[in-house]
């Protein structure tokens, strides 16, 4: 018995109901990918959204001129494309064109001692002259 808004309520214990998974088949497929790997490398790598923004205004310009080739259902598939599921789809190939450290050296306390640094107290102030807004050098010291 378990006490729910103040009534005492009988629950069952037993298996857990699972929800059953739906495995949609998949709209995009690898013509789409591979067109879409295409126009990625060609306008640098840039990320999902904004490229989903150019395949709407460049798509038609491509093929037109007869620098892309696809099919007309390849075609109308990347015309609907979202910038997250290009994201989605390219992902593979984003991880593999990630960046890595270049260095692995860090920097030692003799290494920091050899590098000046200056602070605001190491300033002489009598040494810079007042500047106003505008621009004007004065003689005036702070």
């Amino acid at each position: 018995m378990v006490k729910i808004d103040g009534r005492m309520v009988e629950q069952e214990v037993g298996e857990v109901k699972r929800r059953k998974v739906v495995q949609r088949p998949r709209y995009y497929d690898e013509t789409v990918v591979k067109v879409l790997k295409v126009m990625w490398e060609s306008f640098d790598y840039m990320c999902g959204q904004r490229l989903a923004s150019i395949i709407r205004e460049m798509l038609p310009v491509l093929v037109g001129s007869g620098k892309l080739y696809c099919s007309k259902k390849t075609y109308e598939k990347l015309l609907r494309v979202s910038g997250a599921t290009i994201d989605r789809l390219l992902r593979e190939d984003k991880v593999k064109m990630r960046l890595r450290g270049c260095s692995h050296t860090k920097a030692t306390s003799m290494l920091k001692a050899e590098i000046p640094v200056r602070t605001w107290s190491v300033l002489e102030v009598e040494e810079y002259p007042f500047v106003d807004e505008d621009g004007v050098e004065t003689e005036n010291y702070i």
